[in-house]
């Protein structure tokens, strides 16, 4: 599949580099996410100190043009971090390409893993649930309890959907050596943790994990996402490619939403 990538190069003011860094990757980059923005890389450029680079997929011009609008215009970027990232910004120019979704995953940021990536799990979580089955979206609802130990290398989940009579456990385990998270997984019924786990990590507030898998006795890649992730909700999708990960296919979207006690 091909797609929309804008590269938007930013010329900051002299010693806002750090500034504008912590600001995009804390606030600006977290937000266009929740809003849908697929954002490739956010980071600075190697050939100058006070140059950064923000790179984003669109389906297509329109969609580009229709995703800024609306974003450019909402109360959560103009009264958010609109004005101090303005502050620190001096010009800017914007190139336009359009490129396959496997160059696309080659640009993007390595994920990494850090103690803690998991703390935003932590808690009792209502969930609701969008798998494809035969074709056809399957709606149910769901919850979970997540817990993490060890100082925050490692993140036990207990997801549980009283109406499928089904429950489980997500496993995560950071190996420090590595720098990556591994994913294990254990159904309810026979509790035995998954042979081999996927790995993979974060990159600017999105958590990816890429494991290889066959189905219907052909291999295919499987990939399950971290994204939209705030203090009270997070989103978690998994998505499957049948042609060595050129396109993808989501199959089944988790809209995580923290319940509170009072």
């Amino acid at each position: 599949m091909t797609q929309v990538v804008e590269i938007r190069t930013y010329t900051l003011k002299a010693g806002m580099a750090e500034q504008f860094h912590h600001i995009m990757q804390q606030q600006s980059v977290p937000l266009l996410r929740a809003a849908g923005t697929d954002v490739v890389a956010a980071r600075p450029s190697l050939h100058a100190k006070d140059s950064y680079l923000l790179m984003r997929a669109y389906p297509g011009l329109e969609q580009r043009s229709q995703s800024q609008e609306g974003f450019y215009a909402s109360a959560a970027w103009l009264n958010g971090p609109r004005e101090a990232v303005m502050a620190c910004i001096d010009t800017y120019t914007t190139s336009v390409i359009a490129a396959h979704d496997a160059l696309i995953d080659h640009l993007r940021e390595a994920p990494t893993g850090a103690p803690g990536d998991f703390d935003f799990l932590s808690g009792n979580w209502k969930i609701a649930h969008r798998q494809l089955k035969d074709g056809q979206w399957d709606l149910y609802e769901g919850e979970a309890t997540v817990h993490g130990l060890l100082g925050g290398l490692a993140s036990v989940e207990e997801l549980r959907i009283p109406s499928r009579n089904f429950s489980g456990m997500g496993l995560r385990l950071l190996d420090v050596e590595k720098g990556l998270w591994a994913d294990y997984w254990a159904n309810g019924k026979g509790c035995v943790l998954s042979a081999a786990p996927a790995w993979g990590g974060f990159t600017n507030g999105v958590g990816r994990w890429d494991s290889d898998a066959v189905d219907s006795g052909k291999p295919v890649k499987v990939r399950g996402v971290w994204d939209s992730i705030t203090p009270d909700a997070c989103r978690w999708y998994q998505a499957v490619s049948r042609d060595g990960g050129q396109t993808w296919e989501e199959n089944w979207i988790m809209h995580w939403q923290r319940v509170t006690t009072a």
